[in-house]
């Protein structure tokens, strides 16, 4: 199987990595060197654009799942959107779900961040 592909698009505060073909060891490996410089970059939100992903290697779940709490415990949004239905239940299945943040499509992805941060400035302000 041919290895997957990963593309960067930086906006602001905001990075997009679309992943494309098979998310395999290789694949995986740069997303979580990826994800840690963002985290430690301190990146409001990091969207990961799934709709070209063919497969999800156990390796790379585990590697999701890791960056998603760390960013999480950095108070950065990690979000996935446009999984297949397929990946969808895979990760239903396996219980990653349960942890990683999943959105139908970006403008999901984006409001599901915005209200994120607007819950949380409300938290801070109550204190």
């Amino acid at each position: 199987m041919k290895t997957g592909q990963l593309v960067i698009q930086r906006i602001n505060q905001m990075v997009i990595m679309s992943l494309y073909g098979a998310c395999d060891q290789e694949v995986s490996q740069q997303l979580e060197q990826k994800c840690e410089e963002e985290i430690m970059h301190r990146t409001s939100y990091i969207f990961f654009d799934c709709g070209g992903i063919s497969s999800f290697s156990p390796h790379a779940l585990r590697g999701l799942l890791h960056k998603s709490a760390k960013a999480d415990k950095a108070g950065i949004q990690l979000v996935l959107y446009q999984l297949s239905a397929a990946h969808v239940t895979i990760m239903k299945h396996s219980g990653p779900e349960a942890v990683l943040h999943l959105a139908p499509t970006f403008k999901d992805a984006y409001l599901y961040c915005k209200a994120q941060a607007a819950a949380k400035k409300r938290n801070d302000d109550a204190l």
